[in-house]
């Protein structure tokens, strides 16, 4: 395969050419998917458009600033043109409960409760006449005709079972016996009880109606008049509560009355009776009463007053208290009202110049300090889809007015940003979400303070993360504590109350709480976009993932390799100011390809033994360099991210076998045969500055593993002249790696292979104090100020 066609850029289509210059490669690379200006313009339009539609809806903002109970610090202000005053959330909330408290409920008459009660007391005496007559007939069988009474007494037996009148006994017998005595001496039919009984109920009941009866308890209702509507006259009106009675109190009346005209086994008999038919001719009207109380409230007047043009609102050095305070936000709510078609755009225009401005200076920190991002679009799309999603949910809660503005978790992205990528995008990331969040929310200078303030001191927290619980403890409890410390003083210096600050502590432990959620909306992200957090790392770089358990049992000199390999790495990459963490993971699954033959590798072979006098130099080339490739293939496998997969393939770039080059060269029969290329890794060369320490660290830990008897001149010109090598054959061409970089590089190896062979290193004759700088030189602990971008030059 060629070149290009490695590269992508073979002929395809018969309109390209079959070669294609230089400019004309990086003009189609700069315009595929992955660079396309173009969609990273749509990107933060699209963001722009999202944090435009988040702004408020009030159209035009006062200009007054004043704070409650403070003295007012601006000029005499005068009223501009004459305007309502409005009256307070508490006052409007007193008239409406005044109301709520004086509405009167509604009863409506129910004009067929008379009949039905008629109907109940005729339907008793109907199921009663029945019974009657069974006792009569058999106590007068039981005195003529003795035979017949059994016949007659289970027929009055059955007929009582079959009755549905549920009487006690004793008004049973009442009835039976009046009855009987009725019958048996041919009185007239008033003069049975039941009959008075009926009539006295009925005179009762038609004056309780007639009064009315509510089917409410009288204790439930708070008002002092009620409204009675007769649907069947359309009438309406206010009645005294004295004057209607419920059922408790009908009951007491009937009662009363009932043991003035009767006995009492007699009145018990008519209060049973009375009971079984009684029923409230006036019943409850939720819907109506609803629709009086909404009228009622949609009535009250939102304005106290009006203050009239020119008059004085208040003076220089006045304090602003609770009336004042009123006023000033009526004038403001009337300039918004009045504000005109051209005012709310401006407006508009204003805050729409700010989220441009705000975000224009993102994206140009971005650009400049971080082209990794800008350089690729999915990075760049992940970037404003996280603030994009928190804008949105700041807009979101401004529009419906659902909660207070700092239950959003705005921490999340910061937070997000730094993890994935570093601390320096999430503190920029801080400024930016809190200043358009105070934006939408008012201009709000406390909560940007408080926002950019938990924010950024969550960002430092989660700098150097290192295992899960300093997440989801410490980095909520960090933001948490901020806010309180931060709205607490803006409280106290303002003399504020403390209300306001206890329901902002609830949205501020609610928010608080989101925080646990990045844990998942990291995982989800690395997904998508392919990126590798530092959570991945540190669980990869666990020696008890099933890969490197294999690496450390199938070859465990490859894997004491990796380890000591890593461990150089790492150390180098933290004093350039590298990812060590992901340099170190790197490191440890370089070689993980030696895993298929491990007993070609020198480390992992025994004395006396050694795979490779049985095969011919270019075949050992062969099996050397199949470990790159099967390690990449383990890797995929496994699916380890692709930012350590390109560790395996670049930690020998393009470097040649060396070793068995000379070997076949001293073939004469070969000689003429060999090209160099045979023996030559595959690349590609190390890209980045964690791929290039890979490289350097690889070959120096190898090389000062074999050395015999090492001093630290040897080392010291080992490490110089490997890391010298590898420039001059352009194998670190591809990395970012200045001359700066490589001088510190050679200083951190020298000092840990000092110390890692400090017991065999053999010391030049000098002085003690000489000695004694040497060692200390050499410490594990002795600590390289990480470089500087802008003090290096390019190699």
């Amino acid at each position: 395969m060629s070149l290009l066609e490695k590269l992508g850029l073979s002929q395809k289509r018969k309109e390209l050419a079959p070669l294609i210059g230089e400019k004309k490669k990086k003009e189609q690379e700069k315009y595929s998917l992955k660079r396309n200006p173009y969609l990273r313009a749509l990107i933060v339009f699209l963001f722009i458009v999202i944090s435009a539609f988040s702004l408020p809806k009030n159209p035009v903002n006062s200009g007054l600033n004043y704070a409650l109970n403070q003295p007012w610090r601006n000029a005499d202000l005068t009223a501009p043109f004459t305007f309502s005053i409005q009256k307070t959330d508490a006052e409007l909330e007193e008239e409406r409960q005044e109301i709520r408290e004086n509405t009167a409920p509604i009863f409506k008459v129910n004009a067929n409760a008379p009949i039905t009660i008629q109907a109940r007391l005729d339907s008793i005496y109907r199921q009663m006449q029945p019974v009657l007559e069974a006792y009569h007939d058999w106590q007068v069988s039981k005195q003529t005709t003795p035979a017949k009474a059994d016949v007659d007494s289970a027929n009055f037996t059955s007929t009582l079972e079959d009755s549905d009148l549920d009487l006690t006994g004793s008004s049973w017998q009442l009835l039976l016996d009046s009855y009987h005595e009725v019958q048996n001496s041919n009185q007239a039919p008033s003069q049975f009880i039941g009959v008075t009984v009926k009539q006295q109920l009925e005179l009762l009941i038609d004056q309780l109606i007639g009064q009315g009866i509510i089917d409410r308890n009288k204790g439930t209702l708070n008002t002092s008049q009620i409204t009675i509507r007769n649907p069947r006259e359309s009438t309406e009106q206010s009645v005294d509560l004295a004057r209607i009675r419920d059922l408790r109190e009908a009951n007491e009346f009937v009662q009363f009355r009932l043991n003035r005209m009767f006995n009492e086994e007699q009145a018990r008999l008519a209060l049973e009776i009375y009971n079984k038919v009684i029923s409230p001719n006036m019943n409850y009207s939720e819907e109506d009463t609803q629709a009086k109380l909404q009228e009622a409230l949609a009535e009250i007047s939102e304005t106290k007053g009006a203050v009239t043009q020119g008059q004085v609102i208040i003076r220089r050095g006045d304090l602003v208290n609770d009336e004042r305070a009123n006023i000033l936000r009526s004038l403001a709510e009337a300039r918004s009202e009045n504000a005109t078609e051209i005012e709310r755009w401006v407006r508009f225009a204003g805050q729409l110049i700010i989220i441009v401005a705000v975000t224009l200076v993102f994206f140009m920190y971005i650009y400049l300090y971080r082209r990794n991002i800008t350089s690729n679009n999915a990075l760049f799309f992940l970037v404003f889809l996280t603030l994009g999603l928190v804008s949105f949910a700041g807009g979101f809660i401004n529009y419906f007015d659902i909660a207070d503005p700092y239950i959003i978790p705005v921490a999340i992205a910061p937070i997000v940003l730094t993890i994935i990528f570093d601390s320096r995008v999430g503190l920029v990331s801080s400024i930016m979400l809190a200043s358009l969040l105070g934006l939408i929310h008012g201009n709000s200078f406390e909560y940007i303070v408080a926002t950019f303030t938990a924010c950024s001191l969550g960002v430092f927290s989660v700098r150097d993360i290192k295992d899960r619980s300093q997440f989801f403890f410490t980095t909520p409890g960090i933001v948490f504590l901020t806010y309180v410390i931060v709205i607490g003083s803006f409280n106290v210096a303002a003399l504020s109350g403390w209300d306001t600050f206890l329901s902002d502590l609830m949205y501020i432990a609610i928010s608080s709480v989101f925080i646990l959620f990045t844990y998942p909306i990291i995982l989800i992200f690395e997904k998508i976009f392919g990126v590798t957090t530092d959570f991945t790392l540190i669980e990869l770089g666990d020696t008890n993932q099933p890969l490197l358990k294999d690496l450390m049992n199938k070859a465990p000199g490859t894997f004491h390799h990796s380890l000591q390999v890593a461990n150089l790495a790492e150390a180098a990459a933290s004093a350039i100011g590298a990812n060590s963490l992901l340099c170190r993971v790197g490191s440890l699954y370089h070689d993980i390809g030696k895993m298929v033959k491990p007993d070609y590798f020198v480390e992992n072979q025994t004395k006396g033994s050694n795979e490779h006098d049985k095969l011919k130099p270019q075949m050992s080339a062969m099996v050397i360099k199949a470990h790159v490739s099967e390690g990449v293939k383990m890797a995929e496998e496994h699916d380890l991210p692709g930012n350590l997969i390109d560790f395996i393939k670049t930690h020998h770039g393009t470097s040649v076998i060396r070793y068995f080059y000379e070997k076949a060269k001293e073939d004469e029969s070969l000689k003429s045969m060999l090209e160099e290329d045979q023996f030559r890794y595959e690349g590609p060369l190390p890209s980045t500055k964690e791929t290039g320490i890979l490289l350097l660290a690889d070959g120096i830990e190898a090389a000062s593993r074999a050395m015999k008897n090492p001093t630290y001149s040897k080392l010291e010109n080992l490490v110089n002249r490997m890391v010298d090598d590898r420039v001059a054959e352009g194998q670190l061409s591809h990395c970012p790696l200045t001359f700066r970089h490589l001088q510190v590089i050679k200083e951190t190896f020298l000092n840990i292979l000092v110390g890692v062979y400090h017991s065999r290193v053999e010391y030049p004759e000098d002085s003690e104090k000489q000695k004694s700088e040497i060692k200390q030189k050499a410490s594990l602990d002795t600590p390289t100020k990480p470089v500087q971008e802008n003090e290096n030059k390019d190699v």
